[in-house]
């Protein structure tokens, strides 16, 4: 391998976090000391030049060298966001890692090694609500339809386990007691409803179809809620206690 291959290859393990030794760099690359020093320097100089958020860092006590990343969301933020989303329980086990793998990939190393800590025993016991389906490929989707004002057409499992059909217009996502949900307007019942993304077994867009929302039924999931518990859609009621 020529060296600017040598270079690059060494710049993306320390990137992800992988600490390098004189020894190891020299046996892999099978070059002498000096030639590895060579490299080692220049990733530092590239570093210092660009002005780049990470830092060379050479451990003279446990002799090896790493790239330290300064942290664009603040370890306390990544915790915190972390626990919520452990407590969700709405992702499968692997879609959780992803998801807390990409937090972590926000701190430096030894923060990472910290969080991953708080985190272990949680993550190993955790349980998740119970899908037969990922949540994130179909949160693309959905968002995708949202925001192009895409009319589907769907197949869905009710709560009374009977199988639906319709088309309909995504209006909006939110999230609320363990699941996601997609609040959509159907233009035969002229109402909207929310139905839980996990339970479509089938979902995809509608071309020969165009449904826009009047904009008095326009809702946002703000609205949706503060004005509904537990997604039981309905009317408002007004009433007044004596006592």
């Amino acid at each position: 391998m020529n060296s600017n291959r040598n270079i690059t290859e060494m710049l993306v393990k320390m990137l992800e976090g992988d600490k390098i030794t004189m020894e190891e760099a020299k046996s892999a690359y099978n070059l002498s000391e000096k030639s590895i020093q060579r490299y080692l320097a220049d990733i530092r100089d590239v570093l210092n030049e660009h002005n780049i958020d990470a830092h060379f860092v050479h451990d003279f006590k446990n002799h090896n060298y790493y790239i330290t990343k300064d942290t664009d969301i603040p370890f306390n933020e990544i915790i915190a966001i972390s626990k919520i989303l452990i407590g969700t329980r709405a992702f499968g086990k692997h879609e959780l890692n992803q998801l807390t793998n990409h937090l972590y990939g926000h701190l430096s190393i030894d923060e990472k090694s910290r969080a991953t800590k708080m985190n272990i025993s949680t993550i190993s016991k955790y349980i998740p609500i119970k899908s037969k389906y990922d949540l994130l490929p179909r949160i693309s989707q959905l968002s995708n339809y949202i925001d192009s004002r895409t009319t589907v057409s769907f197949e869905y499992t009710n709560s009374y386990q009977k199988n639906v059909r319709g088309v309909a217009l995504p209006i909006s996502m939110y999230f609320d007691t363990f699941y996601f949900y997609v609040l959509m307007y159907d233009e035969t019942l002229h109402n909207t409803h929310p139905y839980r993304i996990d339970r479509f077994t089938k979902i995809k867009k509608n071309t020969a179809t165009k449904i826009k929302i009047p904009r008095e039924l326009k809702k946002d999931e703000g609205s949706e809620l503060n004005n509904t518990y537990l997604l039981n859609d309905g009317k408002h009621i007004n009433f007044e206690l004596y006592y």
